[in-house]
């Protein structure tokens, strides 16, 4: 995201955005993220965008965890990054067992 603040131009790297969003999931104490894929964030025409991938636990709302993390992740960048435009796509790709993570 470029910005200007008087006669400050600057710019955060897309990898700053991946670290923002990868702490606030750490907040999740019983979040899985998905093997090999977990974040990617990308900047383009000043929309910021998020996409997630994360395990979730069998019996649990996958609605409701899906919503909670893109959420607290939203939170999270507009907060620290004040985007023109955010967009935050969470993914649920697999299921698991509580007793196998």
């Amino acid at each position: 995201m470029t910005g200007e603040t008087k006669d400050i131009e600057f710019f955060v790297n897309d990898s700053v955005y991946v670290q923002v969003v990868s702490l606030a999931l750490q907040e999740f104490s019983d979040l899985i993220p998905a093997k090999g894929r977990n974040v990617n964030v990308h900047q383009q025409e000043g929309t910021l965008t998020a996409d997630i991938h994360i395990y979730g636990y069998y019996g649990d709302n996958l609605c409701v965890l899906a919503r909670t993390v893109q959420e607290h992740v939203a939170a999270a960048l507009q907060e620290m990054a004040d985007p023109q435009t955010l967009e935050v796509h969470v993914t649920v790709d697999d299921v698991v067992l509580k007793e196998q993570s």
